[in-house]
């Protein structure tokens, strides 16, 4: 779930800062000078109605907090479908029909408390209550997972393991090489958070949450500077 890149206003995404990043350490450093949560509050501190803060991801996580006086309903669809990011395309029917089905899991209800629950625990619940819906794929599960996780208390967030989809699955085989493997713990589409710190030590400083959301913000750069061939299939 990634900031939205906007070339006329964020920095990284302008011609000549894209140009100067020429290794992973470059992009890793320009995430956490521009995407990552710190500058998201950094830059909500000297405006908060900046309208550029929408293009960060944590504008749209933080927006689920702020909808707490609503009805579950319209926040669960909103957990589900936020059509300003990533889900746009995704059929009526197939919001309406998740969020049904997610009314009727009321532990799981957003602001709920949860104890000691990894994100593994959030996603394989969520999954077998909505994985089966036609138009529910990976990146959609995946984000109403997010933005569950981040209304709870604690908050649930990934932590051993980088979630991947469509694009970023070129983005983690472009940066492991030969330590990539598609991992599919429990059936969950997911590399260990280990491995991308294995392939470049700077990675220890993010979170599985921003390797996530690097790996889909800079993909074409990381392809690029990997200089990227897809394996072969057996």
């Amino acid at each position: 779930m990634p900031c939205v890149r906007n070339e006329k206003t964020l920095k990284k995404c302008t011609k000549d800062s894209t140009e100067n990043l020429k290794s992973l350490t470059d992009i890793i450093k320009n995430y956490q000078e521009t995407c990552s949560e710190e500058a998201y509050e950094a830059k909500r501190a000297i405006n908060p109605n900046d309208k550029d803060l929408c293009r960060f991801m944590h504008y749209d996580l933080n927006g689920v907090l702020e909808m707490k006086e609503q009805g579950i309903k319209e926040i669960i669809s909103r957990c589900i479908c936020n059509r300003n990011r990533h889900q746009y395309c995704i059929s009526n029917e197939a919001v309406n029909t998740a969020t049904e089905k997610l009314m009727d899991a009321k532990s799981l209800y957003p602001y709920s408390s949860h104890i000691n629950k990894e994100f593994e625990y959030l996603y394989d619940k969520l999954k077998g209550i909505i994985g089966t819906v036609k138009g529910i794929g990976n990146s959609t599960l995946y984000d109403a997972c997010i933005r569950l996780g981040w209304s709870y208390s604690p908050q649930i967030k990934p932590q051993h393991y980088v979630y991947v989809h469509r694009k970023l699955i070129k983005s983690a085989e472009a940066i492991l090489g030969d330590k990539f493997s598609r991992i599919k713990e429990a059936d969950r589409p997911a590399i260990l958070r280990q491995k991308f710190i294995e392939a470049k030590k700077e990675f220890a400083e993010l979170s599985a949450l921003d390797i996530e959301n690097l790996l889909c913000i800079y993909h074409k750069e990381i392809l690029t500077i990997q200089g990227f061939t897809p394996m072969k299939k057996a």
